[in-house]
C-alpha cells in the first residue's frame, strides 16, 4: 500500500492527465484526437479506469502520492492505423471476407486495437477517425484481459 497505493482508491483522471505525456516519437495527433482520448477515459466506469491503468502500467491502482510519482510517466504514443495489405491472397475469398468484416468492419485497419508497453507505462494508441471508434477499441483492449497476468 505504501508503494503502490490502495486498490479501492478512485483514479484521479485530472492528476493522470496533468502528469502524462505524449511521446514525440509517435505520430502527432490533432488536438481533437487527444481530446477524444481524455474524454473517452473520463466516460469509463471506475472498474474500466482501473483496467486501463493495469493495461498500461501493469498495476490497477494509482501511486499512493499521485501520478507525479509514476516512473516512467504515463505516456501516450499515437501510431498510424495499419493499412490493409495491398496483395490479396487466400484470405480474400468471400467466405473469409465475411468473417473478417464481422470482426474488423469493412476496413481491417479499423480493427486495430491499442497496445501497451508496461515497462515504459506507454499506451500505443492508433489514430482512429472517430471518438466512438477510439472508445470501442480502447474498451475492447482493456477488457480482453490479455497480457502477462494469467489470472
Amino acid at each position: 500500500v505504501l508503494i503502490s497505493g490502495s486498490e479501492d482508491s478512485d483514479i484521479d483522471i485530472d492528476d493522470l492527465r496533468r502528469h502524462s505525456q505524449v511521446d514525440p516519437r509517435g505520430s502527432f495527433p490533432s488536438p481533437t484526437v487527444l481530446h477524444w482520448f481524455w474524454s473517452s477515459v473520463r466516460s469509463l466506469s471506475p472498474n474500466q479506469k482501473r483496467l486501463l491503468l493495469k493495461f498500461v502500467t501493469a498495476c490497477s491502482h494509482p501511486p499512493l502520492l499521485g501520478f507525479k510519482d509514476l516512473s516512467p510517466p504515463f505516456t501516450i504514443r499515437f501510431v498510424p492505423l495499419q493499412e490493409p495489405p495491398k496483395k490479396r491472397g487466400a484470405l480474400d475469398s468471400k467466405k473469409n471476407k465475411g468473417f473478417f468484416s464481422r470482426i474488423f468492419g469493412r476496413n481491417p485497419a479499423s480493427g486495430q486495437l491499442p497496445t501497451a508497453a508496461t515497462c515504459f507505462n506507454m499506451l500505443k494508441l492508433p489514430l482512429y477517425r472517430s471518438q466512438k471508434t477510439l472508445l470501442e477499441k480502447l474498451v475492447m483492449a482493456i477488457e480482453s484481459k490479455a497480457g502477462f497476468d494469467l489470472q
